[in-house]
C-alpha cells in the first residue's frame, strides 16, 4: 500500500470504504520497516493498533482473546460429540437413528453457528453477543441434566461444562469485551 500521510485509503482521504471492508489493503501481511510510518508506531512496525475507522482492528483485549479461545473450545466439544453420536449410531448402538441424526446436525450446526459468532465479535460487532450468551444458558442447563444423573462420567463431564459455561458467560460481560465489541 502507497504511503500517504493519512491512514485509511491510498488516495489520501483517510477514510475507509467501510468498516473492515477496505479489500485493497494487505490487513498486516508483508508488513516491514517503513511500512507504519507515519502511523504512530515508533518503530515503523505494526503492532496491531489501528485508527478508528481504519482498515486493521486494534489487538482484542486479553479477555476477548480469552472469550475467542473458550467459544472455539466449546465447537471442538460439539464436533466431537457429534462424531461420538454418529459413530454410535453408524455401528447400531443408537436406539433412534433417527435422533442420533438429529443429534448430529444440532451440533455441528452449533458449532458452526458459535464459530460464526466468535468471528463477528473478532470484528469487533456486538452481532455475537446474545448466540454466545444463549448457548452458555443451554449449555448450563444439559450440565445440570449431567450433574443429576449421578453418574461419575457424567458429573465429571456436567461439571467440565458447567465451569466453561460461566467462564463464557463472565468474559462475554466484562466490560472490556463490552467496549471491544460494541459497533
Amino acid at each position: 500500500m502507497p504511503h500517504t500521510d493519512q491512514p485509511g485509503r491510498p488516495d489520501g482521504t483517510g477514510r475507509s470504504a467501510g468498516r473492515g471492508t477496505d479489500r485493497g489493503t494487505d490487513r498486516g501481511a508483508g508488513r516491514g520497516a517503513g511500512h507504519g510510518a507515519g502511523r504512530g508506531d515508533a518503530d515503523g512496525g505494526d503492532h496491531g493498533g489501528a485508527e478508528p475507522g481504519g482498515p486493521d482492528r486494534p489487538t482484542p483485549p486479553g479477555a476477548l482473546r480469552a472469550l475467542l479461545v473458550a467459544v472455539v473450545l466449546e465447537a471442538l466439544v460439539l464436533t466431537v460429540a457429534a462424531v461420538v453420536v454418529a459413530v454410535e449410531a453408524i455401528g447400531g448402538g443408537s436406539d433412534s437413528v433417527a435422533m442420533s441424526v438429529f443429534l448430529v446436525v444440532f451440533a455441528l450446526g452449533m458449532a458452526w453457528a458459535l464459530l460464526a459468532a466468535g468471528r463477528v465479535l473478532r470484528a469487533g460487532r456486538h452481532g455475537g453477543r446474545s448466540v454466545i450468551m444463549t448457548w452458555q444458558i443451554f449449555q448450563a442447563v444439559v450440565a445440570a441434566s449431567m450433574l443429576a444423573s449421578g453418574a461419575t462420567a457424567a458429573v465429571l463431564g456436567g461439571v467440565g461444562l458447567l465451569a466453561l459455561a460461566v467462564a463464557v458467560a463472565v468474559l462475554l460481560l466484562t466490560p472490556s469485551v463490552v467496549r471491544a465489541t460494541t459497533d
